[in-house]
């Protein structure tokens, strides 16, 4: 038995071949141990890795353009670092541009490694993500609540779903992968979200729970414990108050508590991911934060009731 079947797992889902070149980028805050078991699993298997630590630790609406040249001579690149650089034009540029295969797996562990989301089978991941997608295509309106008093309803501009197969050049997504997204009509998120998983900058909430109220697609309150967090980041930078997209796990390998993105992959759960939304091909640029809460149910019109577990 494999000690870290996940390391082998991204090469398969990468279609990472003898020889390439792989650039991790990451930072000094993550965890060494998870980047060096990937390492050591793309160098046993004939493929040529290399470590940058010098992403920046704060937040920054762009990797430095110092980092670009370095970044064309890779065959792949995985941004791995202790926050999401997804947002940025310089991995837009590297998959649409350079036909690079890019993936993130931001606050990657060794734990991830070993058993969880990154282990699925990814065809049936794929399959999940298929068959969800199209009971929400061609809907109009979307009302999701859940038992922790979420209650909110949005009007459907588009519906796509990862699979976290990125084996073609110019492809990329998140690893672990799987989920299916909305992206909703500008201005039409209304009501309630009660974030009971986790959620970023927060980690993991067990009882600790987030309450967000939304009106015409932004935030105007935020309640709870530990509200204040989240209301000193709007402040900071409104943009963050914006509604960006909702979105349904279909991964039911994923293990709850280990990171934010694993949390959001897994059946069962769902999030709101909170600014930036232009990869979606939206304008609202800054940070995107995702809250993730669990057992949400989806009604649709004429009352279609769904549990997406």
């Amino acid at each position: 038995m494999l000690q870290y079947p996940g390391a082998e797992t991204i090469i398969d889902l990468l279609g990472i071949r003898h020889n390439e070149q792989v650039l991790i980028l990451s930072d000094k805050n993550m965890e060494a141990d998870a980047i060096a078991v990937i390492e050591q699993t793309f160098s046993d298997y004939g493929a040529f890795p290399s470590i940058n630590w010098d992403l920046p630790l704060e937040f920054c609406d762009e990797i430095p353009n110092s980092f670009e040249p370095l970044m064309q001579g890779f065959d792949v690149i995985i941004l791995a670092a202790s926050q999401s650089w997804y947002h940025t034009n310089a991995r837009k540029k590297a998959k649409y541009e350079w036909k690079k295969r890019v993936v993130e797996c931001y606050g990657l562990v060794k734990e991830s490694l070993v058993d969880g989301a990154l282990v699925a089978d990814y065809d049936q991941v794929a399959q999940k993500g298929e068959e969800i997608s199209t009971i929400l295509t061609g809907e109009k309106l979307i009302r999701i609540v859940s038992e922790r008093g979420t209650d909110f309803t949005c009007s459907i501009m588009e519906v796509g779903y990862e699979t976290g197969q990125y084996q073609t050049p110019g492809s990329g997504g998140n690893l672990p992968g799987g989920e299916v997204y909305i992206m909703p009509l500008p201005g039409s998120v209304n009501g309630r979200i009660i974030i009971d998983v986790s959620m970023d900058i927060y980690g993991s909430l067990d009882e600790d729970v987030l309450g967000i109220d939304m009106e015409n697609g932004k935030i105007v309150n935020v309640f709870g414990d530990n509200s204040s967090i989240m209301q000193d980041i709007i402040q900071k930078d409104h943009r963050v108050a914006h509604i960006a997209e909702i979105a349904f796990g279909t991964n039911s390998w994923s293990k709850l508590g280990r990171s934010i993105l694993e949390d959001e992959k897994k059946l069962g759960t769902a999030h709101v991911g909170f600014g930036n939304d232009t990869y979606m091909g939206g304008k609202n640029n800054g940070p995107h934060y995702d809250g993730v809460f669990s057992n949400p149910r989806v009604i649709l019109d004429k009352g279609k009731e769904f549990l997406f577990g």
